[in-house]
This record gives C-alpha cells, structure tokens and sequence, in this order.
C-alpha cells in the first residue's frame, strides 16, 4: 500500500499482495481483509475489481446438501405412506408449501363406500 501521510492521493493495494491475501482465505468477507489492512472497504472493491476477481463469500450455495435431500425424500415418503394406510373414519389434512402441497385425502367413508 502506498501513500504518503497527508497526500490527497487515495491509497492504492498492491494487487499481487492483495491476491495472496485473499487466496490465503477465500471465504474471507472482504470488509474483514479490509479491517486487517488498515483501509476502506471500497479500495478493496476496486483492487478487486482490477484483478478481475470477485468475494467467494457471495458465491450461491445449494440449500441442502445430497444427504439432506435424501433425509427429506425418505420422510416424505414415510408420510405418503403413512397417509395411504390411514385408518377409514379419520380425514388427514397436511400441506407443506416447501415441497408440494396435499390436499384432503379420500377414504373410504369420504366416497361412500
């Protein structure tokens, strides 16, 4: 970083030294790389923006994992199940907007049988 004390100059990052900084912790917000040099969060935007590069924190991310999904779907198809087998008199209403939405199963009693 260069800048001598008074000049009306803004401090520039040297953009190799900011690089390694950055790559050191990718996941690293850059307002907190910013903390630790000692400068405005906007000259590490625009350093960014030199090395045509961009935060890693800001990069989207599934919302659930594979094992999550398949957790999800086995206990999904236990309530599907579950409200297959259901008992004739009982009338079961489950909505879950997330995934999908069930409305009021039939039963026997239901459609006259």
């Amino acid at each position: 970083m260069d800048r001598n004390k008074g000049s009306r100059w803004k401090a520039k990052l040297d953009q190799e030294e900011f690089k390694t900084l950055a790559q050191g912790n990718p996941l690293k917000s850059m307002c907190a790389i910013a903390k630790e040099l000692g400068v405005l969060d906007m000259s590490v935007n625009r350093t960014i923006k030199k090395v045509n590069g961009k935060s890693l924190v800001r990069v989207e991310r599934p919302l659930l994992t594979p094992g999550m999904k398949e957790i999800h779907l086995l206990c999904c198809k236990a309530l599907l199940n579950d409200l297959e087998k259901a008992r004739a008199n009982r009338s079961i209403i489950f909505i879950h907007e997330k995934t999908w939405p069930l409305t009021q199963c039939p039963n026997a009693k239901m459609i006259g049988i």
